[in-house]
This record gives C-alpha cells, sequence and structure tokens, in this order.
C-alpha cells in the first residue's frame, strides 16, 4: 500500500491510497490546476507583448520536422537526383518539379530508406569522392519525414532557381544533338 505522504499515516489520521478514486481526483484537479495557471501566465505574455526566450534551434527543429517540398526536398533533389532524373536521362522519370516528383513520394521513402537511390557502389572505408551522390543521414530524414506528412508542397516562392546543368546549351541538349548524330549514320 503506497500513501501520499508520512503525515498521512500518523497516529489518528485517515491515509489515502495513491491508486483510490479520490486521490485519482485530486491528482487530475491538480494538473488542471497548473494548466489553467501556465495558460493565463502565456496568454498574458502574448497580450502583453512581453519578450519570450526562445531556445536556440528551436526554429531549425520545427522546419526540420515539417519539411516542404520547395524549401526542402527540391534542394536536395537537384544536389542527388537530377543529374539522372530529368528528360533525356537513364531514370525512368524526371524530378524537377513538384507535379513529376509528389506521385513518386512514397517509392522514394522505401528507395532512400532501402539505400537503392541515389545509386553509390564505392566503398566509403576507403576515401571521400568528389562525385559521390549518395544521401547524408539528414537528407534522407527530410525526404521520408516529407512522404510520411503526405508529401506537401510549400511555397513556391521559396524554391531554389531551376538547376542548369553543364550539357545545356542554347536550349538544347548535347546528349539530344548526339542522339541525332546516330540516327543520321
Amino acid at each position: 500500500m503506497r500513501f501520499r505522504s508520512f503525515r498521512q499515516m500518523g497516529a489518528g489520521s485517515i491515509a489515502t491510497r495513491l491508486d483510490s478514486p479520490k486521490s485519482q481526483l485530486t491528482d487530475v484537479l491538480a494538473r488542471g490546476k497548473a494548466l489553467k495557471n501556465f495558460m493565463l501566465i502565456a496568454g498574458a505574455v502574448v497580450v502583453l507583448g512581453l519578450p519570450v526566450a526562445i531556445l536556440p534551434g528551436a526554429e531549425a527543429a520545427r522546419t526540420s520536422s515539417d519539411p516542404t517540398f520547395h524549401e526542402d526536398v527540391l534542394p536536395i533533389l537537384q544536389r542527388r537526383c537530377q543529374t539522372c532524373h530529368r528528360p533525356g536521362e537513364v531514370a525512368p522519370m524526371s524530378l524537377l518539379n513538384y507535379d513529376q516528383v509528389r506521385p513518386w513520394a512514397k517509392a522514394m521513402k522505401a528507395a532512400v530508406l532501402q539505400k537503392r537511390m541515389p545509386p553509390w557502389f564505392a566503398d566509403s572505408r576507403h576515401g571521400e569522392f568528389r562525385n559521390d551522390t549518395s544521401l547524408t543521414k539528414q537528407e534522407i530524414d527530410t525526404l521520408v519525414s516529407w512522404a510520411d506528412r503526405g508529401a506537401p508542397a510549400g511555397a513556391p516562392d521559396k524554391a531554389p532557381q531551376a538547376r542548369a546543368f553543364a550539357d545545356d546549351v542554347d536550349g538544347r541538349r548535347r546528349s539530344q544533338e548526339w542522339a541525332g548524330l546516330r540516327s543520321n549514320r
């Protein structure tokens, strides 16, 4: 049998057990009073416009927990995926804009969790490579969280500029030019 305090176990007093209904009701009321006091103080801070200290990193934690396509996912795709995932390249689909990427959100999640995408077969135990396309833990977490939250688009004005590729020449792709040369033989 557990008791609230030693005073309650003193001579002539009736001790209240912690698991009794009366004890549980007292606990609920005490928590409700604490919550009410917190809400009153928080409301006063907001109404009076008092400065509130925000812990360092709190903003970063909020943003990384709610990733959006334009702000968080597109920069990752530009760095790691769009070399292959664009028209005329080896990948079966383009990942250049939200409309192209959204239908693939769940498949992307599975592929990055299994480390099938982006493909990278070099062994990191043998050094760092300049052209390493593998995702960092943070990038994987961002893509997974984005897919889990329903793949929200976010604000298009926060999107980075479209990536320019080295083989883009005057609006035509060199790979298309080479394909044309091969077909003329």
